[in-house]
């Protein structure tokens, strides 16, 4: 990365602009998270570069002080220029980064789109030619997850009357920025699934959610979120503190979850 920013790890800085000018807001920030994967974070780079030749988006790169060759690839892949935000500091988890990526943000909504993740540029650009043209608190749309061993795709849609069970991607959702100052953001104390406890907040405070019926954005196996045992039980927390389960069901799933645990091999 350059030498401006690697000297001033803790600093938020818009590459291309100077001094504290204020930036001209895009109607759509890209948040992008990494911590030491310098090989994701160039793929994810790449794609949302492709899409910013389509449209004006904002980018905010939040780096978590990676070691690896990170900020190097963010100095190649993210050329400075208006509209470009880099943070690099210790972060304190996945949702911490993110709640700093939302608040360095200026559009109007907010998708995070992380390291090893790629955004499809013909489809997301029409997906935000959609949500311009509306109101909506929160955008959803398709999501294509893919096996880094097989390469092989299968396309992934929830929506929110699903929410009691599972969650809408993050990876594919536009979320107002508003909306995420009202509600403060994810919840850090959840290290998984705070993405699904913050759209539970979202529609149970009535936001308006609407679906973009196409794939927008590659997700691929691998991450925190695919850490079975943990999801499922961070999973169950946010069920039982919102009241999407009775007490002894919550008790009983709690129970068997325990049980699994003190399996071979886990």
């Amino acid at each position: 990365m350059a030498g401006s920013i690697c000297g001033n790890p803790g600093r938020m800085l818009d590459r291309g602009s100077s001094g504290d000018a204020p930036r001209a807001p895009e109607p759509v920030s890209i948040v992008t998270i990494n911590r030491n994967d310098a090989a994701g974070l160039a793929r994810t780079l790449r794609s949302i570069q492709a899409l910013r030749a389509l449209r004006p988006v904002e980018q905010v790169i939040v780096d978590g002080a990676s070691t690896d060759g990170s900020l190097q690839v963010i100095a190649a892949e993210a050329p400075a220029g208006p509209g470009t935000v880099v943070v690099s500091e210790p972060d304190a988890g996945i949702y911490d980064a993110m709640n700093k990526g939302w608040r360095a943000a200026r559009g109007r909504h907010v998708a995070f789109v992380n390291a090893g993740d790629e955004v499809l540029p013909g489809p997301f650009a029409a997906y935000l030619d959609f949500a311009s043209a509306g109101d909506a608190d929160v955008y959803y749309a398709k999501t294509l997850v893919r096996d880094p061993r097989s390469g092989a795709t299968r396309v992934h849609e929830r929506h929110p009357d699903q929410l009691h069970r599972d969650t809408v991607p993050h990876l594919t959702t536009l979320t107002r920025r508003a909306l995420l100052e009202r509600l403060g953001g994810f919840d850090e104390r959840y290290r998984i699934c705070a993405d699904r406890d913050l759209f539970v907040r979202a529609r149970t405070g009535a936001a308006g959610f609407r679906f973009f019926d196409e794939a927008v954005a590659v997700f691929e196996l691998g991450g925190a979120s695919s850490q079975k045992h943990r999801t499922r039980l961070e999973d169950l927390q946010i069920s039982g503190a919102h009241r999407l389960i009775g007490p002894w069901r919550y008790r009983i799933r709690r129970a068997l979850l325990a049980l699994q645990a003190l399996r071979p091999g886990r």
